[in-house]
């Protein structure tokens, strides 16, 4: 006659050896999947720029991409270009590289680009092309011939339909490891460029309360890789009070 608690404990005394190799390589991939997951990130890391200075453009005329700046935003974009050489992270070093997207980005950061003799390197989407044709346009009504930026050596542009995804190739490239870089870009994706560059814990843009969203101009998000702390993955953890700052350029600008 068959008899089932002995055949029960055979099975178990059987399988045992099975689940407990199972059981050892569960565990081992926990032990593993962390250091293994902070060597994705720290080699990632070792490339990029020592600080990236990210700044969202001047106040604009309707929110739209291919909007000019108004008069604040054209006067912010001016103050921008004296204060710049100012801030901590470029008084010893000056930027390698400046960075924009689109027509109110250009206009806001093309003053400091001139003030530090770089080119910008523009990374905007074939459909976008409109932006160069008014770019061109608003410049030229002005009777800034020099500033024409397509195509001019004043500015490389770079045609792409993923934009973020291609600021953060050019930003892991060897020749900014180390250095500071400036990005002029939308608010809307400068959260998601953040995080692409390795950052948990980043907020929207602004860091601001709900009735001031989309309204906030007068900030900007200074990431040190060198120094921002890190999680157990080996992701810097963005830190608002040490990464998102006041650029107190104009009245009424905040101050804290």
């Amino acid at each position: 006659m068959i008899h089932l608690p002995t055949i029960i404990s055979r099975c178990i005394n059987t399988l045992r050896p099975v689940f407990l190799t199972i059981v050892m390589l569960f565990t081992f991939s926990d032990l593993v999947e962390q250091p293994l997951e902070a060597a994705k990130y720290n080699n990632r890391n070792k490339s990029l720029p020592a600080k990236i200075i990210i700044l969202r453009h001047g106040e604009d005329q309707n929110q739209d991409s291919d909007a000019i700046l108004l008069a604040r935003g054209l006067e912010r974009a001016d103050a921008l270009a004296q204060a710049a050489p100012n801030w901590p992270a470029l008084r010893s070093q000056k930027p390698k590289a400046i960075f924009a997207t689109s027509l109110h980005t250009i206009l806001t950061i093309k003053p400091t680009a001139d003030k530090f003799a770089l080119p910008l390197i523009v990374l905007s989407t074939s459909k976008k092309f409109s932006t160069w044709q008014q770019t061109q346009k608003e410049l030229n009504a002005k009777k800034d011939k020099s500033a024409v930026y397509y195509p001019n050596k004043d500015a490389t542009l770079i045609e792409t339909h993923g934009r973020v995804k291609r600021l953060v190739e050019e930003l892991h490239k060897a020749q900014y490891a180390g250095t500071v870089v400036i990005v002029c870009w939308v608010h809307e994706e400068i959260p998601e460029l953040v995080k692409s560059l390795g950052y948990t814990k980043v907020p929207h843009w602004p860091n601001a309360p709900l009735q001031k969203k989309g309204k906030v101009f007068d900030r900007f998000w200074v990431l040190d890789t060198t120094r921002d702390k890190k999680d157990k993955k080996g992701r810097y953890i963005f830190d608002s009070k040490e990464n998102d700052l006041p650029e107190r350029l104009l009245a009424s600008d905040s101050v804290k």
